[in-house]
């Protein structure tokens, strides 16, 4: 198939002011090419254009009059421009009701017709669907694309710019329901790795380079429940809520250099601007939570935990434990208002803290 843009029988006999039995009649005489889509027949819109050019003088309908094969390329190039015109986004919002388009499913390389059911029912004036059943030859690794938007913005030094591949904007004021800007249903089924959402950024320049960049306004005059990111499980326990991690690149790999060892300045940074920064809590756990541990380091620092300037602050009779395995802890007794040292449930020292000038080196 040479075009993307397919139709129904009825809609080539309308284009052509035709009846649609004689669509069908040139379509079951081999004279029109058609595929089938289970047991929906389609026709391409190239191959018309092309069925049309091929008749001349003869063509669709023997009662009917025979019209030049060039008025009807040029009917079907003029619909194709009405349909790219009305479909282009103007910047002035008028209300068009639009109903569900039918989906189309193309794929020359399929091994048989595609099952509905492997997609999602979406009612969207624009439903384009891929089925594929053709695995990569020879083990290459091209990629399967249902659309690529590629935009090369390569300006002269110094210029100002602002290039936005891809732009979406929701404006929706409903008070029940989910608005949704952007949504992305990944469903791995097999046992390779899949992503929901992946960036490749290539820093070659001396500009900061961001993989997903999330900016709030709380514009409101209520105080809004404002969320940079949110990662949610629904289902059984997941391995990671967020991760960050290194990946080198082997050192057989064309881009590698000496040096590259996917290392970090910082992990996870908590950052702010100068006299402007303010956080209430850096990193919280809220009391919903619960588990074996809040923070757990098992790599190999040579800080655990650097503190600077901030003190480290626990409730009363909490121990903050020394040796974990032998369990020697120390701990502040409320009741008895002591500072213990602990072995197990064994207190083995103590420190009144109503006493003043103790000398514990006696």
């Amino acid at each position: 198939m040479k075009h993307s843009r397919v139709l129904t029988p009825d809609q080539a006999a309308h284009l052509l002011q035709v009846k649609s039995a004689d669509i069908n009649t040139e379509i079951a005489a081999g004279r029109l090419p058609a595929f089938r889509v289970g047991a929906k027949v389609r026709i391409s819109r190239t191959d018309l254009e092309e069925y049309v050019t091929a008749q001349g003088a003869s063509g669709l309908g023997s009662q009917r009059s025979r019209w030049p094969a060039a008025l009807a390329v040029g009917m079907l190039l003029a619909a194709s421009v009405v349909w790219a015109v009305a479909d282009f986004p103007f910047p002035q919002w008028s209300h068009v009701e639009i109903g569900p388009q039918e989906a189309l499913y193309i794929d020359e390389q399929a091994a048989s017709a595609p099952d509905p059911d492997r997609f999602a029912p979406i009612n969207a004036p624009l439903d384009y669907r891929r089925y594929n059943e053709a695995p990569n030859p020879d083990g290459t690794g091209y990629t399967h694309m249902l659309m690529s938007l590629q935009h090369q913005n390569d300006l002269p030094p110094d210029s100002l710019s602002f290039p936005w591949s891809l732009f979406i904007n929701l404006d929706t004021n409903h008070d029940r329901g989910d608005g949704v800007g952007s949504i992305v249903n990944l469903w791995n089924r097999g046992g390779g790795w899949s992503t929901a959402y992946h960036a490749d950024v290539f820093a070659k320049g001396s500009g900061t380079a961001i993989g997903a960049n999330i900016e709030t306004y709380d514009l409101g005059d209520d105080r809004s429940h404002l969320i940079g990111l949110n990662v949610q499980n629904k289902a059984h326990r997941g391995s990671a809520g967020l991760q960050v991690q290194t990946g080198p690149l082997p050192d057989s790999h064309p881009w590698w250099q000496p040096g590259m060892d996917g290392g970090w300045t910082a992990g996870l940074r908590i950052a702010g601007m100068p006299g402007a920064g303010h956080y209430r809590t850096g990193i919280e756990l809220d009391r919903h939570t619960h588990g074996r541990y809040g923070l757990r380091i098992l790599g190999q620092f040579d800080t655990g935990i650097d503190l600077g300037d901030n003190s480290l602050r626990v409730n009363g009779g909490v121990p903050i434990e020394l040796d974990g395995r032998n369990g020697l802890a120390l701990r502040y007794n409320p009741e008895r208002a002591r500072i213990e040292f602990v072995a197990g449930d064994e207190t083995i020292a103590w420190l009144d803290v109503n006493d003043r000038d103790v000398d514990l080196g006696r």
